[in-house]
């Protein structure tokens, strides 16, 4: 069985016959995901590769037959060595398929499908992504567990286990890190149908999918566990290419939704919150410290003369001086929240009030140190602050008030505290 690479692999090892395939598989990976590639077209440059850079291997993709090993001697010898690995075939051989299988590779492509190098480039970063994805196995068999268990695991999954629905809604509040909930329906203590019902009033669906599976022969239940909050629904016995085939759009179809979520509430130029996500997050902890008496520190920090650097060396330049900003702002954090609209940043501190001004400060100094490099030049970068511990009237005319009072003529670098 193949295990996990290890955490700093960084190389996908290409083994073709053609160099002409294998230079655009190499290139194609190289430019569309974050490894790079070590190419060989026979066994015994395989064999020499993984004498010496073994453990620095993410994953194989891998001919079937080559040269000096035409039925497929080549991965049996990387599987043998728990790497995990995708297979490229020109034929497809159901005993070869089963064959492979049993010994648990990735995946099968096609070389003649002309989607097959986008396949490929979905499932490195899929492979790449699951690494840091748990899922949670509700079935009350040992053997069936079992079975998914390692599947899930083969393709670099994190994976979790409940005997049965109380379990698992005890291990769903426990661990807001799962992302994919896999249920049976007849299980002790608390059936499958009621598991999905109290895990979506726990987890919505962008932070939660779920797939249903059952060995019941009864077309109505599939349409009873998506009604109850399923997202997907497999029928006992599965085929396993079918069940990975499952799990994966799932994840991807959650990931979506984050991307989603995310480019509603982000910047896209530095990734902060936007102000109308500042403001949503902000209010409730304006709120909390008004009916508590806790101290706020709310601030505005202009990033200067970001219009003279665009008028001399062009947007891109203001782009990275505000990018350069963005992070320093950050490093001197922790904020309570962070956000940028236009050249101004906009920040709500909940740490004691002398400390979130002194922090600020040094925010200002460390920026009128920072030479960013640009092109052939070399761009200054300079911030303005405005802060106020009074949020009154209102959040929104706190921050307008700062807003203004920074882009009000003056000498750039100032400090004002109203």
């Amino acid at each position: 069985m193949t295990s996990a690479p290890a955490a700093d692999a960084h190389c996908i090892l290409v083994v073709e016959n053609s160099p002409t395939q294998a230079k655009i598989i190499c290139q194609q990976i190289e430019s569309r995901t974050r490894f790079a590639t070590l190419f060989c077209s026979t066994l015994a440059e395989v064999r020499e590769i993984m004498e010496t850079k073994g453990p620095g291997l993410f994953m194989a993709v891998l001919n079937l037959s080559l040269k000096d090993a035409p039925d497929g001697e080549a991965v049996d010898f990387v599987l043998a060595r728990n790497i995990p690995s995708v297979i490229l075939t020109t034929t497809f051989d159901e005993a070869m398929r089963n064959r492979f299988l049993e010994k648990h590779v990735l995946d099968f492509l096609d070389k003649a499908d002309p989607d097959g190098l986008d396949a490929l480039i979905d499932l490195v970063e899929r492979f790449d992504h699951n690494r840091e994805t748990t899922v949670l196995l509700a079935d009350d068999s040992p053997t069936m567990r079992a079975v998914m268990r390692r599947f899930l695991a083969i393709q670099n999954l994190t994976v979790l286990e409940a005997a049965d629905g109380r379990a698992a809604l005890d291990l769903l509040t426990a661990h807001p890190e799962i992302r994919l909930l896999i249920t049976d329906y007849e299980m002790p203590v608390m059936d499958g149908l009621t598991l999905i019902t109290q895990a979506r009033a726990l987890r919505p669906r962008d932070r939660l999918s779920i797939i249903g599976v059952s060995a019941l022969d009864s077309g109505a239940l599939t349409a009873r566990f998506l009604k109850h909050g399923a997202n997907d629904f497999l029928k006992k016995p599965f085929e396993i290419e079918e069940f990975i085939c499952r799990v994966h759009k799932n994840l991807a179809e959650i990931e979506r939704l984050d991307e989603l979520k995310h480019t509603r509430t982000r910047d896209d130029l530095t990734g902060l919150s936007n102000l109308g996500h500042f403001l949503k997050v902000c209010r409730p902890l304006a709120a909390e410290a008004r009916g508590l008496g806790n101290p706020l520190t709310l601030a505005a920090v202009g990033l200067d003369g970001v219009w003279e650097t665009v008028a001399a060396h062009g947007f891109e330049a203001g782009e990275v001086l505000t990018r350069h900003a963005a992070t320093l702002i950050e490093q001197y954090g922790p904020w309570a929240a962070l956000a940028r609209e236009g050249r101004v940043f906009f920040l709500l501190s909940t740490l004691p009030p002398a400390e979130a001004l002194a922090r600020l400060r040094d925010v200002q100094k460390a920026a009128g140190l920072v030479k960013v490099p640009f092109q052939e030049h070399t761009l200054g970068l300079s911030l303005s602050l405005a802060a106020c511990r009074s949020l009154e009237p209102t959040l929104e005319g706190s921050l307008a008030c700062l807003a203004q009072t920074l882009n009000a003529p003056a000498a750039p670098g100032r400090t004002l505290f109203l």
